[in-house]
């Protein structure tokens, strides 16, 4: 009975052994699966890493931008074959320097303070048109971006140069261009004024002295009118000339709105025996700025309501208080506008190319109209709808800035 017990009792323990030999292995092939997976991911992540890194040095060398990549102290450790041939240095003579050292003194500091404020990681990034020094000395202009990025735990700087010489040349030549224009159109303007106050004078001469009935006085009075549109046209291109360089101070004073409003609408109302002018709204409130120049920009939208609405008979004019606002309205029921020129209405000379043939003007009114407001602290809007009309509106702030910033410039 004894043989038999111990008997059984080892093959308990043989079987006991087993069930744990079996576990321990079942653990192992577990344990190796994973370690498998893991060497896996990992030849996976530094595959995905080495095609990264073939991508970016692809990138990196064959972008026609010039580009570098900087340390924290601002030292160049690698460069394209771009940014060589954009300042003419080989690569030796780049490495180990500040681009800061290639850049022109006027626009040094600037640069330096954008760069202080990148590391400091107050900017997320910075752009900025600065002018480099080739290696023969020929200034280029160069429209510089830069960013910081990780590589390995370490903290480094991309740049992107971008040679922008002959864009800043054409800027150039657009500005001298522009100012030669505004100088000509200022000489023509002073020069046909002696003239033309002339012919007004004779004009008014005429009409007094010829009798009414007499066959060529309508011929007098279209001359008058005439006369007239070309002294509005010479005090637009006056105003322009003197908006482009600076010269018009706005005289702020605080006045009656609503005198300013009643004013316009009168003042238009009596030249006007085709249409009604209506003021469904006003307000009576004190405003402080230049109201002969805010005179100014609603006689010209109502003038321009009249204008492009010759089917209709009615110009509805609304003031009103918003918050701390005035919010000017000018509704017409005329041709409207199409879309695609909203946004380009108080541009320079611009008239839609539909009606510009078939109505009277030079495209300068608008664009007086929206400076003198920016410089109210206000923006000309304007909805449209094509055949049915446009509403051109404002809103004057109640609390305006200092008076000496409000030059038109």
């Amino acid at each position: 009975m004894s043989l038999q017990t111990n008997h059984n009792a080892t093959q308990a323990e043989l079987t006991k052994e087993n069930i744990s030999l079996s576990k321990v292995i079942r653990q192992l092939k577990f344990a190796a699966k994973q370690a498998s997976r893991a060497l896996k991911k990992q030849s996976l992540l530094e595959e995905e890493t080495r095609q990264s890194k073939i991508r970016f040095e692809t990138v990196f060398d064959k972008s026609t931008f010039g580009n570098k990549i900087l340390n924290s102290e601002l030292i160049i450790q690698k460069v394209n074959k771009a940014l060589i041939n954009l300042l003419g240095y080989t690569e030796e003579e780049l490495l180990g320097k500040t681009i800061i050292e290639f850049s022109h003194p006027d626009f040094r500091q600037h640069w330096q303070l954008l760069q202080a404020k990148l590391w400091r990681e107050e900017l997320p990034s910075f752009s900025i048109d600065t002018c480099l020094i080739t290696k023969d000395g020929t200034t280029i202009w160069c429209r510089v971006t830069s960013i910081l990025f990780l590589d390995k735990a370490s903290k480094l700087g991309y740049t992107v140069l971008e040679d922008i010489t002959e864009r800043k040349a054409l800027e150039t030549l657009h500005t001298e261009a522009a100012a030669k224009k505004d100088e000509f159109l200022n000489i023509v303007s002073h020069e046909l004024k002696t003239p033309l106050t002339n012919i007004k004078a004779l004009n008014q001469l005429l009409s007094k002295s010829v009798s009414k009935d007499q066959k060529y006085y309508p011929f007098i009075e279209r001359s008058a009118k005439q006369i007239t549109r070309l002294e509005k046209m010479m005090a637009d291109l006056l105003d322009v000339t003197k908006i482009n360089s600076g010269e018009v101070d706005l005289s702020i004073q605080e006045f009656d709105f609503n005198e300013a409003l009643d004013y316009s609408v009168s003042s238009v109302q009596n030249i006007s025996s085709t249409h009604q002018i209506i003021v469904e709204t006003s307000v009576v409130v004190p405003y402080k700025g230049d109201r002969l120049r805010i005179e100014q920009v609603m006689i010209n939208l109502l003038n321009n309501a009249i204008k492009y609405s010759p089917d209709a008979n009615r110009v509805i004019v609304k003031a009103e208080l918003q918050a701390d606002n005035i919010v000017v309205s000018i509704q017409d029921f005329g041709i409207g506008i199409p879309k695609k020129d909203l946004n380009k209405l108080a541009d320079r000379f611009y008239r839609v190319n539909e009606t510009a043939m078939q109505y009277q003007g030079v495209g300068l009114g608008l664009y007086i109209a929206s400076e003198i407001l920016r410089k109210h602290d206000s923006k000309l809007q304007i909805s449209s709808d094509l055949g049915k009309g446009s509403t051109f509106s404002f809103c004057l702030p109640l609390t305006l800035q200092d008076d000496e910033s409000r030059q038109i410039a």
